[in-house]
C-alpha cells in the first residue's frame, strides 16, 4: 500500500481550521505554527480558511498540472498553493505521545503498550513504536544515522537530499549485505534545513517478500509478533483489539485513537490470504527528545538584498508589481519593506520561521487589511522580520490594490475578462462552481520557474458579472527560484 519507487517529495500538511496546533518553545524563541485568527473579522477569517489550509515546502515549486475541467477543482493543486496563518500562542511542551499509562483509559486496553514514542534512552523492544531486526531494536522516531551506522544504505542515494524544516520524504533503506529494503519516511524536525542522513525515520514498513530476503528475524512486542509468519491473532494479543479494520488490514492507533483520518502514531498490518502478515508498518510524528536545537540568528539573510523596488507599476500585466497606498512593490518582497512603509502585524518580530516553511499573516495599515504569505527560503531558521512575502491577498474591499494595465482587486468578472482579452491573456483556468480564475504569469505553460506565479481571483458562488471578488491574490516566487 505504501510501497513506491524512488523518492517522493511530500508537502507538509497542517490543519488550520480553528485547531490549535500550538507553538513550541525553541531556544527561548517561538516556533510558529498554523491557525486562523479568532479575534478579528471572524466571519471573514472563516471564509479565508478555505484558501489557507496547508503549509508547503519551500523547495522550488512543482510545475502545475494540466488544466482541469471547468467544474472540477483539483484538491492536490489547491493544497500545493495554500498556506495557513501563523499562531504565535505559546503552549507547554507535551508530556509524551501517550503520557503516563496509569492516567489514561486507553492504557487499560488489553495488551496495548502506552509507552512514549520519544527515544531518549535505549530502544525498548516492547514499545508500540519499536521493531527488532536481527539483534537490533529501532524505536521511532529513530535517527537515520543509527541505521547507517548499523550498515543500512540508501539504494538511490537519498542520504544527501536536503529537507527543509518539517519536510519529509519517502524512500527505501536497504538492509546490510542484502538487496532487501524497508520502506521509510524520513522527517526533518529541525528548524534548519538538513540532509536526510541528519534526520529521523518516522515511518517504517516491512514487506513479507523483502523481510524474507534479510535473512534475520523481524519482530515486534519483544518477539511476540514475528514477521512475516505471525498472524492477526498474534498482533491482537500484543496490541489489543484494532481501532479500525478493513477487509485485509488492522489499524492500531496511538495518541490519535479518536482520529480516523490520520496515519500518524499508529501500527498497521496487512493480512495475507493464508492468514500471515503481508506487511507490518509503524508510523509516528512525535518529535524526538534528543533533537538538537537550532541556533537562530538575528542577521538578515543575504538573499533578501536581491529585491529591487520597481519605480512604477509598468505595462507588463504579469510582472508581479502592485501598488498599495501609493507605494509600488513587486512580489516577492521582503516583509520588512512593507513594515517599513507602515504595515503592521500582531506578532513578535523575533518569532522563528523554520527553513523552507511558509505562513500567512494579516497586515494592517489604518483601515486597510491584507493577508500575506511569508516564507523563509534560506537553509537556516530566521526571525519573522527577515522573511519574504510571496503572495498578497485582499478580501473583498479590505484594501485598494492596483496592478499594471489598470487591473484592481475590485475588478468585476466582466472587467476581468475584458482585461485578459485586451492584454492577450488566453492561458488561464476557470472553475465554474466558485467562479474563480487562476491566471499564470507564464502564458506558455513551459517555464518551470514561473509555475507557481499567478493571479488567483475568486468571485464565489454568484452568477452576477458585476460582483467584486471574494478575494484577489497576486503570487510570485520570481528571482527566489533563480
Amino acid at each position: 500500500m505504501d510501497q513506491q519507487n524512488g523518492t517522493k517529495k511530500i508537502l507538509i500538511i497542517a490543519v488550520a481550521a480553528f485547531l490549535l496546533l500550538g507553538a513550541l518553545s525553541w531556544g527561548g524563541l517561538v516556533v510558529l505554527s498554523a491557525r486562523f485568527f479568532g479575534d478579528k473579522d471572524t466571519a471573514k477569517d472563516a471564509g479565508a480558511k478555505a484558501k489557507y489550509e496547508t503549509v508547503e515546502s519551500a523547495a522550488l515549486p512543482e510545475v502545475l498540472g494540466e488544466a482541469k475541467e471547468e467544474t472540477e477543482v483539483s484538491e492536490s493543486a489547491e493544497q500545493a498553493e495554500e498556506v495557513p496563518e501563523l499562531n504565535l500562542q505559546s503552549v507547554e511542551p507535551d508530556e509524551g505521545l501517550f503520557g503516563n499509562a496509569e492516567d489514561t483509559d486507553e492504557a487499560k486496553k488489553p495488551g496495548k503498550t502506552k509507552d512514549s514514542a520519544h527515544v531518549s534512552t535505549e530502544p525498548d523492544p516492547m514499545n508500540f513504536f519499536a521493531i527488532t531486526v536481527g539483534d537490533t531494536t529501532y524505536q521511532l522516531p529513530q535517527k537515520v544515522s543509527d541505521f547507517l551506522e548499523d550498515g543500512w544504505t540508501f539504494p538511490d542515494g537519498e542520504d544527501s537530499e536536503v529537507l527543509g524544516s518539517k519536510e519529509y520524504i519517502s524512500c527505501e533503506l536497504r538492509y546490510p549485505g542484502t538487496r532487501a529494503d524497508a520502506y521509510v519516511y524520513i522527517t526533518n524536525y529541525s528548524l534548519d534545513s538538513k540532509t536526510a542522513d541528519e534526520c529521523y525515520v518516522t515511518r517504517i514498513t516491512f514487506y513479507a517478500d523483502r523481510a524474507d530476503e534479510m535473512g534475520v528475524s523481524v519482530t515486534a512486542h519483544g518477539g511476540d509478533i514475528v514477521f512475516p509468519t505471525g498472524t492477526a491473532e498474534d498482533v491482537k494479543k500484543a496490541w489489543g483489539e484494532p481501532d479500525y479494520v478493513t477487509d485485509d488490514c488492522l489499524f492500531f492507533y496511538g495518541s490519535t485513537y479518536d482520529d480516523y483520518y490520520t496515519d500518524d502514531d499508529m501500527v498497521y498490518v496487512n493480512i495475507a490470504d493464508d492468514g500471515t502478515l503481508d506487511y507490518y508498518s509503524i508510523a509516528t510524528e512525535t518529535e524526538p527528545e534528543d533533537l538538537d536545537e537550532a541556533e537562530v540568528s538575528d542577521e538578515t539573510p543575504a538573499y533578501l538584498a536581491k529585491y529591487q523596488a520597481p519605480e512604477s507599476l509598468g505595462d507588463d500585466p504579469l510582472s508581479g508589481n502592485f501598488r498599495l497606498d501609493g507605494v509600488v512593490y513587486s512580489v516577492p518582497v521582503p516583509l520588512k519593506v512593507l513594515t517599513d512603509n507602515g504595515w503592521k502585524h500582531e506578532y513578535d518580530e523575533s518569532s522563528v520561521c523554520g527553513a523552507g516553511l511558509e505562513y500567512s499573516i494579516a497586515l494592517e495599515r489604518g483601515k486597510e487589511r491584507i493577508y500575506v504569505t511569508v516564507g523563509n527560503f534560506d537553509d537556516k531558521a530566521c526571525m519573522l522580520k527577515n522573511t519574504i512575502v510571496t503572495e498578497v491577498t485582499v478580501y473583498g474591499t479590505d484594501a485598494n490594490m492596483e496592478l499594471p494595465c489598470g487591473l484592481k482587486n475590485d475588478v468585476t468578472q466582466k472587467e476581468l475578462l475584458a482585461f485578459m482579452k485586451k492584454n492577450g491573456i488566453d492561458n488561464y483556468d476557470f472553475y465554474d462552481n466558485t467562479k474563480s480564475y487562476k491566471i499564470p504569469f507564464d502564458q506558455t505553460g513551459k517555464d518551470r520557474k514561473q509555475a507557481n506565479n499567478l493571479y488567483d481571483v475568486v468571485f464565489g458562488y454568484t452568477d452576477s458579472d458585476d460582483t467584486v471578488p471574494e478575494w484577489f491574490s497576486v503570487r510570485s516566487y520570481g528571482w527566489i527560484n533563480e
